[in-house]
């Protein structure tokens, strides 16, 4: 007697967890989760909402734009900064050390060495980690927030919310979205755009009314 496959737990493509199973398409990266499968948005509001969404004007003018991912760029260019400065740090000393009449191999001429070796190492990271954070494509997608929820780093003072989202093909998930301080407004839930997402992470969330 044949047996009823298990459901999948995971994305096949990208690997993100799946929240739900009865879902034909991966909310992170857009992959069908099943051969053959076809998106059938649910009847609802919520789903003639998201298709009148995407015939609005700003929408379709706001698919070129590319946002800055800001996790990815803000970290790598404060390494890189780190990088420049333990370089050319590195650099001054060790040539003051051989202009000084120290041996290429002497303590003030290593020191040098050093510093300017941890400025490569810092640079090489930084560029690891921008890679790490951009693997995979940036998707751009009609969305509507279903919930939202936070946490917060007392010590840090930094704030991460974690927004579900529900598309027009019918997928759902939830995102992860880097906090910008006390300015900056969350959207509430019902609140609908044009999402930028990349993997688990929310890169940004154009609201888009009427």
């Amino acid at each position: 007697m044949a047996t009823e496959a298990p459901p999948q737990a995971s994305c096949p493509t990208c690997g993100a967890q799946l929240k739900r199973t009865n879902l034909s398409l991966c909310a992170y990266c857009g992959s069908p989760l099943q051969l053959g499968a076809k998106a059938a948005p649910p009847d609802d509001e919520v789903a003639r909402r998201l298709a009148r969404l995407t015939e609005h004007a700003e929408f379709k003018a706001k698919l070129a734009w590319n946002p800055i991912d800001a996790e990815a760029e803000a970290p790598a260019l404060k390494l890189r900064g780190f990088a420049g400065f333990a370089i050319v740090l590195g650099g001054l000393w060790a040539a003051v050390a051989l202009l000084r009449g120290q041996p290429p191999a002497g303590t003030w001429a290593l020191v040098g060495y050093g510093v300017a070796g941890a400025g490569l190492v810092a640079l090489l990271a930084s560029r690891g980690w921008q890679r790490s954070l951009r693997n995979g494509p940036m998707l751009k997608r009609a969305a509507i927030v279903t919930d939202r929820r936070s946490d917060t780093d007392p010590e840090r003072g930094s704030t991460n919310y974690y927004f579900s989202l529900r598309f027009h093909d019918g997928s759902e998930g939830e995102f992860r979205f880097q906090g910008r301080g006390t300015q900056y407004d969350p959207m509430a839930n019902g609140a609908a755009g044009l999402a930028f997402t990349r993997g688990e992470r929310l890169v940004e969330f154009h609201r888009i009314t009427g």
